[in-house]
């Protein structure tokens, strides 16, 4: 079986500041998953480890239909407004939230967590 090309993929991810909480946080809006941090680096860097793991367990499950389920649309709008407020380059260059596309893992890099689900097994 040949391993589909996965280089072209990319998630909506969706940044923000949580001031109740103290933290940032980064959504991958297409699987619901949110990675936390001091930093919205951290909280960026929390996120590709957590979809790289539930890729690699969709796919050891044998269920790659557990990869998406996007997450509530108000976040969507917020990425949206933040796309439309770059692309009419608006004066201000504030925005509450920041927006970056994550890539979907290599199948390598997949492989290599899905080896380790399996050993844990």
């Amino acid at each position: 079986m040949s391993v589909p090309e996965t280089r072209d993929i990319t998630f909506k991810v969706l940044g923000f500041y949580d001031e109740q909480e103290r933290e940032w946080n980064a959504i991958a809006l297409e699987m619901d998953i949110w990675g936390r941090g001091k930093t919205l680096q951290k909280a960026y860097e929390e996120l590709e480890d957590l979809v790289l793991m539930q890729i690699s367990f969709a796919i050891y499950q044998g269920k790659p239909e557990m990869i998406w389920r996007n997450v509530d649309p108000i976040y969507f709008q917020h990425f949206t407004d933040v796309v439309s407020r770059q692309l009419n380059v608006i004066e201000t260059s504030y925005s509450k939230y920041d927006i970056k596309n994550l890539p979907y893992p290599s199948p390598q890099v997949i492989a290599q967590k899905r080896k380790e689900f399996t050993e844990l097994a």
